[in-house]
């Protein structure tokens, strides 16, 4: 059994082909792009090493586009439990629970896992969207600059959607926008002054000529670069969610639940913030050193907030990202668990 398969291919080139590049699905390019090779070798080698049940589970849901990415990331982390010793079989095992089917994606008669994606928001997806349609579009002009691409002070840059229903006409928007912006940063590098360090605004964006000359057909940028804060109740709130929809099959089987987050790179999640929310958030306390009017710190603590603590059916949890094109694991033994982890699972799961 295979998932890329060319009748598969040829069915979602038909559907999607033909849409704007950033509106394709994750698995569009995944199946297609010639550099994804290596992922689609990868993905293929891990779904045959699976039993014949579970690689047809595996495939029906890596060929739904709205499903691929999500469980992708449920065979990484198959594939690094593997690594540690711990070659999970059973995907989407069926089991019974109050008269009802609930399916974990990883599971045996010692451990049940479930994993989930932390995605930007989608207010974000609705911000990336219109980032890369003006990206796309400035790699048309066929100059070699290289500009630096930041946001004006205030920027008015993003269109906003004002009616949920109305998704196409907020694209049409934001694309007319976009020609403009990018018709007058053509019509700005086509005369005038487009030394190195020149700049200029436009449609709340700040473009500044950095290089030129360096063989390249079209244009190159750098940016954008905004702030971004990390709030950590919606990553809480999702670890609780997954605690609640199988705390019954953790209990009435006696078996550790464990929960994995496979975090996109976009929404600044670092293990920092996984680790605060299970252990509690970090406190410095500070005092002031009247002798000479500095603050210096008296000690380091966690607030009472720990998820653990306030969830003991959490056996512990799994933090997987990606450190350049190599994926790694960290995990997370629950102290106050009503059920532990075994040593064995304690030493393969939290080893670093």
């Amino acid at each position: 059994m295979h998932v890329f398969t060319e009748q598969w291919i040829q069915k979602i080139r038909t559907c999607h082909e033909s849409k704007p590049r950033q509106l394709r699905p994750f698995g569009y390019f995944i199946a297609t792009e010639p550099e994804c090779q290596p992922m689609r070798d990868e993905i293929e080698k891990w779904v045959a090493e699976l039993p014949p049940a579970s690689q047809a589970k595996a495939i029906k849901n890596l060929q739904d586009l709205q499903q691929c990415r999500h469980t992708y990331h449920e065979l990484v982390l198959r594939n690094l439990l593997k690594s540690r010793g711990l070659p999970f079989e059973d995907y989407e095992r069926e089991w019974r629970v109050g008269g009802k089917s609930q399916t974990p994606d990883w599971s045996s008669s010692a451990l049940v896992i479930d994993v989930f994606t932390k995605n930007v928001s989608g207010h974000e997806d609705m911000k990336n969207e219109q980032l890369v349609d003006v990206q796309l579009k400035l790699r048309e002009i066929r100059m070699d600059v290289d500009l630096r691409i930041e946001f004006t002070k205030n920027s008015n840059f993003f269109v906003p959607l004002q009616n949920c229903s109305d998704v196409d006409q907020w694209r049409n928007d934001y694309s007319a926008q976009n020609d403009l912006i990018v018709g007058a940063v053509r019509t700005w590098l086509e005369g005038g002054d487009s030394r190195i360090g020149s700049q200029f605004c436009n449609g709340g964006l700040q473009f500044e000529i950095i290089f030129r000359g360096r063989g390249f057909p079209g244009i190159q940028f750098i940016g954008f670069s905004r702030c971004v804060f990390v709030n950590p109740a919606p990553l809480r709130r999702k670890l609780k969610e997954k605690v609640e929809h199988y705390r019954d099959l953790a209990t009435q089987n006696n078996i550790p639940l464990l929960v994995a987050v496979v975090a996109d790179i976009r929404t600044g999640y670092d293990r920092e913030e996984f680790e605060n929310v299970l252990f509690g958030h970090i406190v410095h306390d500070v005092a002031e050193d009247k002798a000479n009017g500095s603050w210096q710190v008296q000690g380091v603590r966690r607030e009472r907030d720990s998820l653990f603590d306030e969830e003991p059916v959490l056996s512990g949890a799994i933090w997987v990202s990606r450190r350049d094109v190599t994926w790694a694991m960290n995990g997370y033994a629950n102290p106050t668990a009503c059920r532990p982890l075994p040593p064995e699972l304690v030493t393969a799961i939290c080893s670093k």
